[in-house]
């Protein structure tokens, strides 16, 4: 987890392996665990946890179900 000055959405397009898992939080799909549908939580490989919206819930199931 890192925080740095700027728009979430300006690094969200310039690198294609981050998705917006919320609105403040960017997440590095190649370091996705495992994700509970259920409760809408990622977990990644390091064991932080975070949540994920209800709006982007359906996008990252589908972009899990390609890897």
């Amino acid at each position: 987890m890192a925080d740095f000055p700027g728009n979430l959405n300006s690094f969200e397009n310039k690198y294609s392996q981050f998705f917006r898992c919320d609105k403040s939080a960017l997440v590095n799909v190649d370091y996705i665990d495992s994700y509970d549908y259920q409760k809408k939580e990622l977990t990644m490989i390091d064991n932080i946890k975070c949540s994920v919206s209800y709006r982007k819930s359906r996008e990252l199931n589908k972009i899990l179900k390609k890897k």
